[in-house]
């Protein structure tokens, strides 16, 4: 019985290798972007914590934290295009 190594397999076989990196290139990607978005979200969530823990040691009341909260949360309107315009005379 002849001994199977990597080598010799890759050798004869060379349409494994297309295939192995074909999944694997997808399946990196996809644990890349669950990954950092599971990291972001909870470094968003320290920072909303530290966010609060100062403004409760400020002494705002709690009608002033859901103000700023809630203007924090609000998507600006305003593209990036459009914001480098502001103020420059488009004439």
């Amino acid at each position: 019985m002849e001994e199977i190594t990597l080598g010799g397999f890759l050798y004869r076989e060379t349409w494994v290798i297309p295939v192995v990196l074909g999944l694997m290139i997808p399946l990196t990607g996809i644990v890349f972007g669950t990954l950092t978005n599971y990291w972001r979200r909870s470094r968003q969530a320290e920072l909303d914590a530290a966010l609060k823990q100062q403004m409760l040691e400020r002494g705002m009341s709690a009608d002033e934290i859901v103000q700023v909260l809630e203007a924090k949360s609000q998507p600006s309107k305003v593209g990036c295009r459009e914001r480098r315009s502001v103020g420059k005379d488009v004439s």
